[in-house]
């Protein structure tokens, strides 16, 4: 089979079955036109959590991302709605921040607006919620998972700050 065959067969498959989602070895339908899918990335050489789009989640686990490693389809975001999230960095503490307030925190630049979440939790509008954590010992930077009982209501590292918002169609971590 020649290569250029080959490619068209693998994107057909991607197109027919979904994403496949090694975290959990499943493929993962995408849902229908308009949602951006969300991946959860983890880097090996300092232990900092990551969401990522397709194209950044790609970028950063290839051969020259530097230690990334994609741990699966997380959400998705909608490509249009009423509730916005904006995306945040910290040079100083290279880690992102993730809001429905377009503030911008102190010591971060804003990334902008990447989409938009649900307005509610599941049955609302399908929503799911995504927790968020604050690392308070061993670091810097924020968590972000669907999975309330990951870290619960915090640890000796990770301070809960609450729900930061709700996105859509989830692979709950």
């Amino acid at each position: 089979m020649s290569t250029a065959i080959g490619i068209k067969l693998a994107f057909t498959i991607l197109f027919i079955l979904g994403i496949y989602s090694t975290s959990f070895s499943q493929w993962i339908t995408p849902p229908s036109a308009g949602y951006i899918p969300l991946f959860r990335l983890y880097k090996t050489t300092n232990g900092k959590h990551h969401l990522a789009s397709t194209i950044e989640m790609q970028n950063l686990t290839s051969t020259l991302g530097g230690g990334w490693i994609n741990e699966g389809l997380m959400v998705f975001l909608k490509e249009s709605g009423t509730n916005p999230i904006y995306r945040f960095y910290s040079p100083s503490g290279d880690n992102h921040y993730f809001s429905t307030s377009s503030v911008i925190p102190a010591g971060y630049i804003s990334e902008g607006m990447i989409g938009y979440g649900a307005s509610g939790p599941i049955p609302v509008d399908a929503g799911k919620s995504v927790y968020r954590y604050l690392r308070i010992k061993g670091g810097s930077g924020h968590f972000y998972t669907t999975n309330y009982n990951e870290l619960g209501g915090g640890n000796s590292t990770w301070s809960y700050e609450g729900i930061a918002f709700y996105l859509y169609y989830l692979s709950s971590y």
